[in-house]
């Protein structure tokens, strides 16, 4: 949702998940110690695209979860 807050969760398939689309990779970008706001969503048949307030994108939604506070 828009405005909402999330945490970026890397994992082994970051670089697979980001071509996916062609969004943006997030490794190197995003820190997982950070939450970042969701300033734009867009819907596909088969994958969610997501821009950041602080970081641009677009990124994979898969990459992120709800972050529980703001830093």
């Amino acid at each position: 949702m828009v405005g909402s807050r999330v945490r970026y969760v890397p994992d082994e398939f970051d670089q697979q998940r980001a071509a996916w689309g062609n969004n943006l990779d997030p490794r190197g970008v995003l820190s997982p110690s950070h939450s970042y706001t969701v300033e734009r969503i867009e819907v596909h048949a088969w994958h969610t695209k997501v821009w950041l307030a602080q970081a641009g994108g677009p990124f994979n939604s898969t990459h992120f979860e709800e972050a529980e506070e703001m830093t």
